[in-house]
């Protein structure tokens, strides 16, 4: 996938790492079940960065509060993606609460891996061609 620069998350003031997000929770994976972009989408990003400053809110707001399937947290965020032009319908929000943000470098090639919807984050270090699992956050 090639990647659009204007539209990342720079961890730093150099613009060498980004940020993607990662949902390493069970449910649906939030950047493998829905639109690639999404995983690293700056908007999207710094809405999670955010919101999640508050831990003990962003727990809350994702609890099951206007009945099933539907939360304040999901409320808000359908809201909010809407506004910037995604169809927010046509997403899978059960992996959001635990949403993690990774940094990554801009030469990094990398891939989000799933398994019943636990997603990791995997760059590959390729010195030694091999897969490893980056858990480091801006």
């Amino acid at each position: 996938m090639k990647l659009n620069k204007d539209n990342l998350y720079w961890t730093n003031k150099k613009h060498t790492t980004y940020a993607v997000l990662v949902s390493p929770g069970y449910g649906c994976g939030w950047s493998t079940w829905n639109k690639d972009e999404l995983a690293y989408d700056r908007r999207v990003v710094e809405y999670v960065i955010n919101h999640k400053k508050d831990k003990k809110q962003w727990e809350s707001d994702w609890q099951l509060l206007f009945g099933p399937g539907i939360c304040k947290g999901e409320k808000e965020f359908k809201k909010f993606l809407n506004e910037i032009g995604y169809d927010s319908d046509s997403f899978c929000y059960s992996g959001i609460r635990t949403i993690e943000v990774r940094k990554v470098d801009i030469n990094a090639i990398w891939s989000i891996k799933v398994s019943d919807g636990h997603e990791e984050l995997q760059i590959v270090n390729v010195n030694e061609n091999e897969w490893k699992i980056c858990g480091s956050e801006p």
